[in-house]
């Protein structure tokens, strides 16, 4: 596990986390120890069983209880926050931080974030973020094959054959790993490898079909759970008013994480076939040691 520190979750996040306003700069030195976000809910049993070293958001309601409450009573939430190790305490779609927060944040140095969003997805984004920052991990929409012993993680907006270019890669005798949902790790050696996330772990969905299992479709020998990632296809459109089609590498690269991969452009239902050993032929070159880009 990395270690990231407050002042590190916030570098180049502070739009996707809607940050309006930061109290209690002295924390931003606060280790984050974990990945997991908690919401406060104000009840004493959650007090007591604060995740140590998490992310503690609170609701705006849940302020406005705590502005109620006698001074003896929150104090004994900021005691359990303290005692729980909290880095870092983000409220939710509030427009002013209020004093009591202030002298919290300065006193035990913790800090205190505000932003735009509501609960709910500041949850969402900070646990991504965190995945991303500490795990090394992040999920990609797409579908995942290993050709010649090679990672092809074929990307592109819905509608323009990921998956039906996978499936024609697996059946011409490579490997299928995931489609939909990819979860990408970052290891130490600075490799990228992907795996399906384990919601949609060997299933595939296909256009006017439905879900269905991948050994449906191909022997489970060819169906493996992982692999480098070694190269990025990007599906795209046909240019209607252009009509042309694409199928290069031109030296464009895909930056997952701080690892450059090479990025082959397909235009996408000119000519899978064509497209299929176009792949072929880039993985055989990349395995030999050859140029790529």
């Amino acid at each position: 596990m990395n270690r990231l520190t407050v002042e590190g979750l916030l570098e180049d996040t502070r739009i996707r986390l809607g940050i309006i306003k930061t109290a209690g700069p002295s924390g931003f030195k606060n280790t984050i120890g974990s990945v997991g976000v908690q919401r406060f809910n104000g009840n004493a049993a959650f007090r007591h069983s604060l995740n140590p070293q998490s992310i503690l958001i609170l609701s705006a309601t849940c302020l406005a209880t705590m502005a109620d409450l006698p001074s003896s009573k929150r104090d004994k939430i900021f005691r359990s926050i303290i005692s729980a190790g909290i880095p870092c305490i983000m409220l939710s779609r509030i427009r002013f931080l209020p004093d009591y927060m202030i002298r919290f944040s300065e006193d035990h140095a913790v800090s205190v974030l505000i932003s735009m969003y509501d609960e709910f997805l500041l949850e969402s984004r900070l646990l991504q973020i965190l995945r991303k920052k500490i795990d090394r991990i992040v999920t990609m929409h797409g579908a995942l094959v290993n050709v010649n012993g090679v990672g092809v993680m074929i990307t592109g907006e819905s509608g323009t054959g990921k998956t039906t270019c996978a499936i024609r890669l697996a059946k011409n005798g490579h490997y299928w790993i995931a489609d939909d949902v990819i979860e990408i790790k970052k290891r130490k050696e600075n490799v990228l490898y992907g795996r399906s996330h384990e919601r949609v772990k060997n299933y595939l969905a296909i256009k006017n079909v439905g879900i269905i299992h991948a050994g449906t479709l191909f022997d489970e020998a060819f169906i493996c759970e992982e692999t480098a990632v070694n190269i990025a296809i990007r599906m795209e459109k046909r240019d209607a008013k252009r009509n042309t089609e694409r199928t290069d590498l031109c030296g464009s690269v895909c930056n997952i994480m701080g690892v450059k991969l090479p990025c082959m452009h397909v235009t996408a239902g000119y000519d899978d076939e064509g497209t299929v050993r176009r792949i072929d032929g880039v993985t055989r070159n990349f395995s030999r040691g050859g140029r790529v880009l």
